[in-house]
């Protein structure tokens, strides 16, 4: 699988899954990815198809396109997609950026232990990372947010914290950003 997304071959973001590989054509693949029936089980009605790299931090159409892939959802619990997660995905995310050359943004999840259509994981954590640059590529400002997937709360998260938690979950060493974005 490709690490970046490209649509009308141009890279918009990047991910372990090329989203042109949809799980329904791949009859070999088909029980290794969510299908669209996974998100219509009795037991999916709780969950949002949560975005992992949101439409809404894409900044032209193409790239908005890329981001509405099953290789780019999540089964996120609807009160937090809808509530405090959106929150800070547009509104805290939008603040965070002003000022910034660019921004380079960091998304993912912690494997939770029970499974939509026993099949697709639900997510115990989701969590993003940023690192704002100046036109020097120097970073200037990090941010950093995790939720559970149980709830509406998220929580502001330091990189170290972070990546420590991601490594304690995960049994494998992480660093997110050259030089920690500092």
């Amino acid at each position: 699988a490709r690490i970046c997304q490209t649509y009308k071959n141009k890279v918009h973001f990047a991910t372990i899954d090329d989203w042109y590989i949809e799980p329904q054509h791949l009859f070999p693949y088909r029980n290794q990815y969510a299908v669209s029936k996974d998100y219509t089980a009795v037991d999916a009605t709780r969950y949002d198809r949560g975005h992992l790299s949101p439409c809404m931090h894409h900044n032209n159409d193409d790239s908005r396109t890329a981001t509405f892939t099953l290789t780019n959802i999540v089964p996120q619990r609807t009160i937090l997609n809808q509530g405090q997660w959106n929150h800070y995905e547009t509104e805290i995310m939008q603040q965070f950026v002003n000022g910034c050359y660019r921004t380079y943004v960091i998304v993912g999840v912690i494997r939770g232990k029970s499974k939509i259509n026993n099949r697709v994981n639900v997510p115990s954590h989701l969590w993003t990372a940023a690192c704002c640059v100046n036109d020097s590529n120097n970073p200037i400002n990090f941010l950093g947010y995790i939720a559970k997937n149980d709830n509406n709360a998220v929580e502001d998260i330091n990189l170290e914290t972070l990546q420590e938690q991601i490594e304690r979950d995960t049994k494998r060493s992480v660093t997110l950003f050259e030089n920690n974005c500092n």
